[in-house]
């Protein structure tokens, strides 16, 4: 009996586990090497692994890879903690993206514009590294995760969790450093460089309402099927080359990937051909996400106000499944 969930899924599967674990062996012989195009060439592709991992953990959060749920949540812990993403336990991770899904809403428990609107002395920063094309927003999010088991005083009791987490992780930190230190830069930068990858994805998925009730009981509402497919928008890379959307494990399909989320990341684009067999309504260019995650990257840090533009052109910020909060 095969491991796989599905079984169209095992050469699929196996060739992505195969790929990442010789890429993350090549990654780290160029990080080794004195030539410094040897370090810039294996930190971005380092980069373009970490972006696999994540939308594999994404994966197993929907059960989709293996057959045996604890399979699933135990390679996503370990993708988890390999993106940083471990300070409060996988679990929280998964409940947070299910209500995403059950809840037809981005549900947080920070929005974090309004929590930056607070804080002028970060908020000036973070506007300053958005116009630097650097994900201020998105490293915000995460760090809020190191210190949500501290800040929120429903998330008290993982806060054992968390200080283990954040210990091993400095530890990680140390060893990479005493190896070899180009490898501890390299991993820096190939991670903000995949979470500013995470963050583009997620700017122009969804043109959810943000509500902060990750802590409390879920929604009631009228938000329906209909609902759903009309706010949320397929953001593929690429509709002529279907092969570039692989870059994101077709995590771009997000209209079929809402209409079933338990299919597994081969089969989107063959759903996407049968559902939407002239052109899907609701894509968005890619020039056209380039265009506004350009231009609006610095309104992402502020709350929408009167006049502003409406949260789709916009493009959402601090969303990410890696984020507990």
């Amino acid at each position: 009996m095969s491991i796989y969930r599905y079984t169209d899924g095992r050469l699929a599967n196996t060739g992505l586990f195969v790929y990442l674990l010789l890429g993350l062996g090549l990654a780290l012989a160029g990080l080794l090497q004195t030539a410094t195009a040897f370090n810039v060439l294996a930190t971005l592709f380092l980069a373009h692994l970490l972006v696999l991992c994540a939308y594999l953990a994404h994966e197993c959060m929907h059960n989709t890879i293996f057959r045996r749920p604890e399979h699933n949540r135990q390679l996503g812990r370990a993708l988890c903690w390999l993106l940083g993403a471990t300070y409060l336990p996988y679990e929280e991770l998964r409940t947070k993206h299910m209500r995403h899904h059950s809840e037809r809403a981005d549900i947080v428990a920070v929005d974090l514009r309004n929590w930056l609107q607070r804080r002028k002395s970060v908020r000036q920063p973070v506007a300053l590294l958005q116009w630097l094309y650097i994900p201020a927003l998105e490293i915000v999010s995460h760090l809020l995760d190191v210190v949500a088991a501290f800040m929120l005083p429903q998330r008290a009791p993982y806060r054992t969790h968390s200080v283990v987490a954040l210990c091993s992780r400095l530890l990680f930190f140390l060893l990479l450093g005493w190896l070899h230190w180009p490898l501890l830069v390299g991993y820096a930068l190939a991670w903000c460089i995949c979470i500013a990858v995470l963050g583009f994805m997620d700017a122009y998925q969804h043109d959810y309402e943000i509500y902060t009730s990750l802590e409390q009981s879920r929604l009631q509402g009228r938000r329906d099927r209909h609902y759903e497919e009309t706010h949320t928008y397929t953001n593929l890379l690429s509709e002529r080359w279907p092969l570039l959307n692989l870059l994101v494990l077709n995590f771009c399909y997000h209209n079929i990937h809402h209409w079933k989320s338990g299919e597994p990341w081969h089969r989107l684009p063959r759903l996407h051909r049968q559902r939407y067999p002239q052109s899907c309504p609701q894509a968005v260019p890619l020039d056209q996400q380039l265009q506004r995650f350009h231009h609006y990257r610095l309104d992402r840090a502020y709350p929408l106000g009167p006049g502003s533009v409406d949260a789709g052109t916009q493009g959402a910020a601090g969303v990410s499944f890696l984020v507990g909060v």
